[in-house]
C-alpha cells in the first residue's frame, strides 16, 4: 500500500510540476507577444492599456502626470499614483519617452480665446486647423475635449498632443 501511495504521489508531483512549468511559459508567451515600446510622452490610453500590468485607472493616472509635469525620462514613471518600484521594473521595457521636445507651459492655451497664433503653438495645430477652431468658436463655445472632436479636421491624435496644454 505505501509503495502505491508514493508511486501515486510522485505522478502527482511530476505532473504538478508539469502543469506549473505550462502556465509559466504561457504567461512568458503572453508577455512578449506583439512587444512594442510605447511612448508615454504622447500614447492614449488604448496605447497606454497595452502595457503589460497597466489597466484603466494606471493609464488614466499616467495621463494626468503627463498632463501636470511631463516625463523628462522613464523613471519618473515611478512618481505616477499607483507605480511603485515593483511595477516600475515590470514595465520598464515596455516603454520609451519619445526623442521630440515637449516645452512644460506655466500658462495654458485659452482654445475659446487665444489668438490664432496662440493656437498655432500647439502641437499639430496649423494655420488651417487654427481657424477652423476660430470659426467654430465664433458659433459655439468649446466646453471640453470631447467637444474638440466635433471640429472638422480634429483628428483623436491632435487631440491628444494637445491635452493638458489647453483650458476652456
Amino acid at each position: 500500500m505505501k509503495k502505491l501511495f508514493f508511486t501515486f504521489l510522485a505522478v502527482f508531483a511530476v505532473t504538478l510540476i508539469g502543469v506549473i512549468a505550462i502556465i509559466n511559459q504561457t504567461d512568458n508567451e503572453k508577455e512578449t507577444q506583439g512587444v512594442y515600446l510605447v511612448d508615454i510622452s504622447s500614447a492614449d490610453i488604448k496605447e497606454l492599456m497595452n502595457i503589460p500590468f497597466i489597466g484603466y485607472s494606471k493609464a488614466l493616472n499616467i495621463i494626468e502626470y503627463r498632463e501636470q509635469h511631463g516625463f523628462s525620462c522613464i523613471d519618473d514613471l515611478k512618481n505616477v499614483t499607483g507605480i511603485g518600484d515593483k511595477t516600475f521594473e515590470k514595465i520598464r521595457n515596455y516603454v520609451t519617452i519619445s526623442t521630440k521636445k515637449f516645452e512644460y507651459r506655466q500658462t495654458k492655451v485659452k482654445i475659446n480665446s487665444d489668438s490664432i497664433q496662440k493656437l498655432e503653438e500647439l502641437e499639430g495645430i496649423g494655420e488651417k486647423t487654427a481657424n477652423i477652431i476660430l470659426e467654430y468658436r465664433k458659433i459655439k463655445t468649446i466646453e471640453n475635449m470631447d467637444e474638440l472632436k466635433k471640429i472638422t479636421g480634429m483628428s483623436d491624435k491632435q487631440i491628444e498632443k494637445i491635452r493638458g496644454y489647453i483650458e476652456f
